[in-house]
């Protein structure tokens, strides 16, 4: 399923390539690192990675933005979560050239996986919710640098846990990204 949203992306961006010179540019498309931090109190762990992003402005207040990120254990190369997310921005100067500031409310879905070198296959785990957060960047005439940081439900990891040991954990979520991409 990622590759079939990947090649739509690259469809759409040829496609806005082609047009970029006779319309306002509204949309960016880029790349870029992506973090997901979980912490019960004690401890904080990270999930760091890469992340594909399209953003397309709705006017210079609001915008629509999605990533695809890919990201693995700080310290377990094994474990991998993978998911994308959507986003809609309100704030100011998103279609514009210069500095640009926004609030961001979204959604999220992603897949826990431990890859191993065995036969046998590890479980996935499947966890989804809602964000919401800050985020800074700049556009300039050809590219965007976007940096944002979201708070998220953990709602599902909750209930995880909570099924595993009998007691709700107290666990706070948050992402976060710094990304660079070619506005058409």
């Amino acid at each position: 399923m990622y590759r079939t949203i990947v090649l739509l992306l690259i469809l759409t961006l040829a496609a806005g390539a082609a047009l970029a010179q006779a319309t306002p540019k509204n949309m960016t498309a880029g790349a870029g690192v992506y973090v997901v931090t979980t912490s019960d109190g004690d401890d904080d762990e990270s999930m760091e990675g890469y992340a594909l992003t399209g953003t397309m402005a709705l006017g210079p207040g609001s915008a629509v933005r999605g990533h695809l990120y890919f990201t693995t254990h700080e310290e377990n190369d094994d474990l991998k979560l993978d998911g994308f997310d959507g986003q809609f921005l309100l704030g100011s100067n998103l279609n514009r050239l210069g500095f640009k500031m926004y609030a961001l409310g979204g959604y999220w879905k992603e897949t826990l996986k431990l890859d191993t070198t065995t036969k046998t296959t590890s479980p996935e785990l499947d966890f989804a919710g809602f964000m919401a957060g800050l985020g800074i960047g700049y556009n300039w005439p050809s590219a965007a640098l976007d940096f944002w940081v979201a708070w998220r439900d953990p709602g599902e990891y909750k209930d995880y846990m909570e099924g595993l040991t009998g007691v709700e954990p107290d666990i706070s979520m948050g992402a976060g990204a710094l990304s660079f991409g070619l506005r058409f």
